[in-house]
């Protein structure tokens, strides 16, 4: 079982006297470690390749802040280990978690290393990339969503606009320990939307830093909470008032820019009613449920039929049989709702 390979977490460098040459292709392990990005929260948000990858790992690696939704997915029979980390507490050390990977996958094993957003935006992607270089295990990118994109897309907001904001900006307010926090000397101006992962609970010296880069005291900004779950938070705000505003859990992505005051302007965040449905079906003798969850668009919307149908699988239905309809319902928009037959005219039978 993996668990006893807790005991071998010696870092692989290590073994091999420190050298750092990448081994011929021959050399490489026979698993493979694929580094997933879970996107913001939504499981409807997954890429295709990523809902596969959960389905047929024999082994996944996973945040803290990857959505219990999302892990939902992943079925019993596939080994699961939180190695996340939350306000600088670890429950395994980075190097620790580059072992476990090298480890699994040179037991030929489907390794799938589950980061929330996109791996390659401040998910630690290139330390992990590097090690499984040197180790000579083969791996494999399969990016996500990352935070800010979900975050803007549920507060109604662009992230540039022609008249407004020319360029985008990734940025950071939290660095490794010991180290100061990057210079963002430039970075900011007035045609700039900034997207602020880990902005972190000194919001009175995170408005000083802002304004010290030359941001007006009054641009506007959104503290974008949990975005596209269940427990998502949304708050505008302005620069100067930063240190008024509420202290939301994480993963939270602070954006400021001119664009942001585009959620004052319009309706807000963009708001769905869910009503959540139950269906029995029988197929060759086989008991299955599934949940059946309703989106309505806002009354306010152009389109106020248009409804989004997700579902998630409960039971014994075949798997091939319960992905097939997942897929089916999660993607497909039809007009009306259940009382006007919508549900009838896609699926009669």
């Amino acid at each position: 079982m993996l668990a006893s390979n807790r005991d071998c977490l010696r870092d692989p460098e290590e073994s091999r006297g420190g050298q750092s040459d990448v081994p011929p292709m021959h050399a490489m392990a026979n698993g493979k470690v694929y580094l997933v990005g879970a996107g913001p929260g939504d499981p409807g948000l997954l890429t295709v390749e990523a809902t596969r990858l959960l389905g047929t790992a024999d082994v996944i690696f996973c945040d803290d802040l990857v959505s219990p939704e999302i892990l939902s997915l992943i079925p019993d029979h596939v080994y699961v280990e939180n190695v996340g980390k939350r306000c600088g507490h670890a429950r395994v050390a980075q190097h620790q978690i580059h072992s476990l990977m090298i480890n699994a996958a040179r037991e030929g094993w489907t390794v799938v290393r589950l980061k929330s957003g996109d791996p390659l935006v401040f998910g630690r992607a290139g330390e992990e990339m590097e090690a499984l270089r040197r180790a000579g295990v083969a791996y494999e990118i399969v990016p996500g969503i990352t935070a800010a994109f979900g975050a803007a897309a549920r507060a109604g907001i662009p992230l540039t606009d022609r008249r407004l904001a020319s360029k985008l900006v990734f940025l950071s307010n939290h660095q490794c320990a010991g180290k100061e926090l990057f210079d963002w000397k430039g970075a900011l101006s007035e045609d700039t939307t900034a997207l602020i992962y880990m902005p972190g609970a000194d919001y009175d010296g995170l408005a000083v830093r802002l304004c010290a880069e030359g941001l007006d005291p009054g641009t506007p900004c959104l503290i974008v909470s949990r975005a596209t779950t269940a427990q998502q938070q949304i708050h505008f705000s302005r620069v100067g008032e930063l240190p008024e505003a509420p202290r939301y859990g994480a993963p939270t992505v602070l954006i400021v820019g001119a664009v942001a005051a585009q959620y004052e302007l319009g309706e807000g965040e963009c708001r769905q009613d869910f009503e959540t449905l139950t269906f029995t079906m029988d197929i060759e003798s086989t008991n299955s449920s599934f949940r059946y969850r309703q989106t309505k668009s806002a009354e306010t919307s152009p389109f106020p039929n248009l409804v989004r149908r997700h579902c998630a699988f409960s039971g014994r239905a075949p798997r091939l049989l319960q992905e097939y309809f997942r897929r089916l319902l999660s993607w497909i928009y039809v007009a009306g709702g259940i009382g006007g037959g919508g549900l009838s005219r896609l699926l009669p039978h």
